[in-house]
């Protein structure tokens, strides 16, 4: 996750907000706008959604902007005084606010900040910091559940004579590695048993010569019990090997 994509909320205590809000009568769009102050600092919230594509900003306006945008915002009323109104395609409110707690949910690169020293700016750096330090966190904390993963793996793939990767795949689950290993076994020694014609396909199938549906398909006959395991991403080396010597031993057998 980039840093400017961090979604950070602001919660603060507002001493001046208007807010207009409209919705389509279908409610297929839906706005919003807050104006607000916070000591000398004026700010401006947007929020869109139409269909399903959403978008919201937050930035820092100046004391005359915020003062224009409240002539116009209160000029949208039909009637002085009204809270509710609809036209032919839209349903409106408009309320003023003070001294109020708000929260506003953004993506740290909709923000826009004009002066250095504004409250809003101080909380947005410190709240990037914050988050920046909790993604770090995270994934040194998955870096270390990766390693200790691994290192178990690998110490039940020695123990086990179990390919590392198939361990990986399965799980660090004995019981299960012990099914899967007994039923690897067996397999060798079904291929041992097999006709040509049989041995030759569920060779294909098991290298994957047809696709994912064959070498699941060979897995079946030979029975290798692989539970939810992507079947693609094992190592069946010590069964396809076997199977390929055998099949040149019949065509070495059959030349001569």
């Amino acid at each position: 996750m980039e840093k400017n994509k961090t979604l950070i909320t602001f919660l603060v205590k507002v001493d001046e907000m208007l807010k207009l809000k409209s919705h389509a009568l279908d409610y297929s769009a839906f706005f919003c706008k807050d104006i607000f102050r916070i000591g000398a600092f004026y700010y401006m919230f947007t929020y869109n959604r139409n269909g399903d594509v959403h978008t919201n900003t937050l930035r820092e306006i100046t004391k005359e902007e915020f003062y224009i945008r409240k002539t116009e915002m209160l000029s949208y009323r039909p009637q002085k005084h009204l809270q509710f109104w609809s036209d032919e395609t839209n349903s409106y409110e408009l309320r003023g606010y003070a001294h109020i707690d708000r929260k506003w949910q953004i993506r740290a690169n909709d923000c826009l900040f004009i002066t250095e020293n504004n409250p809003l700016k101080t909380i947005h750096g410190q709240l990037i910091d914050n988050a920046t330090e909790r993604l770090e966190q995270s994934k040194e904390k998955e870096l270390q559940r990766k390693k200790q993963y691994a290192k178990l793996c690998g110490t039940l793939s020695l123990k086990m004579g179990i390919a590392y990767e198939n361990v990986i795949r399965i799980g660090p689950n004995r019981g299960k590695l012990t099914q899967f290993k007994e039923s690897m076994q067996q397999a060798l020694i079904k291929i041992q048993s097999m006709p040509l014609t049989q041995l030759r396909q569920c060779y294909n199938n098991l290298a994957g010569l047809n696709g994912r549906s064959g070498k699941e398909q060979a897995a079946k006959d030979l029975g290798i019990k692989y539970y939810n395991t992507d079947i693609k991403m094992l190592n069946l080396r010590e069964l396809e090997e076997p199977m390929q010597k055998k099949l040149d031993n019949y065509i070495k057998n059959s030349v001569q």
